[in-house]
């Protein structure tokens, strides 16, 4: 596929870490290698989040620019790295979120 980006949309706004908890977070940016130790862990559902996290890091791991997982009605916000979880090749040339 000759595409820079990939986008996931989903009726959840991010990822999260400790999902369904009174301590749950949303994870702005992860890295390829964040993600895949994220999954070998099984901190994500396999029939839930797992999927989405394991191909925005297969996406980017094979060339793509950047992938990003987010909420339907975010989707113009999460293209502008304003929204979501962001996937790259490592942290850096992610997008930063103003606080």
């Amino acid at each position: 596929m000759d595409a820079d980006g990939l986008l996931l949309l989903s009726d959840v706004d991010a990822v999260y870490r400790r999902w369904g908890t009174p301590r749950q977070e949303p994870i702005l940016r992860l890295s390829v290698e964040e993600a895949r130790e994220g999954l070998a862990a099984g901190l994500w559902p396999s029939g839930s989040m797992a999927p989405k996290v394991r191909a925005c890091a297969e996406f980017v791991a094979g060339g793509g620019r950047f992938a990003a997982i987010g909420a339907l009605e975010n989707a113009v916000a999460i293209v502008k790295g304003s929204s979501g979880t962001w996937f790259g090749a490592d942290t850096t040339g992610l997008p930063t979120r103003a606080a």
